[in-house]
């Protein structure tokens, strides 16, 4: 059983990254940046398809052990909210999650873009 949540769960996980990659390749923004700057993505994506591997899991023993189809359908779909969760209060700056955007450099003095994917924006830099 194993095998088959690892084979499913890798399945929904590069799907899932095939469709974010597919969304991301849109932007203009991300196609300007060279493909060895996306190395955070690729490993994050790579994380994701273990973590629906062991979703899946949990699905396909209370459907298979204990023919709970249901209860195994929803503890899978529980288990990707509360994966995703803490990616939607971060957005929302729920609870002050959100990443700094510029930090300032020990050796320059000057506040720096922390992240390639976030949008320049001034009144974000402090002392604006």
């Amino acid at each position: 059983m194993h095998r088959s949540a690892l084979a499913i769960g890798l399945g929904f996980g590069v799907g899932e990254a095939w469709t974010v990659a597919g969304l991301l390749s849109k932007s203009p923004e991300i196609a300007k940046y060279p493909w060895y700057l996306l190395n955070g993505y690729m490993s994050e994506r790579m994380m994701v398809c273990v973590i629906h591997a062991a979703f899946t899991a949990s699905a396909l023993a209370l459907i298979f052990k204990h023919k709970r189809v249901f209860l195994g359908l929803l503890a899978c779909m529980i288990l990707h909210f509360l994966g995703n969760f803490p990616i939607f209060l971060a957005v929302k700056n729920a609870f002050g999650l959100r990443p700094k955007r510029y930090e300032r450099c020990p050796h320059c003095k000057h506040w720096h873009l922390v992240s390639v994917f976030d949008e320049e924006d001034e009144s974000n830099i402090p002392g604006h």
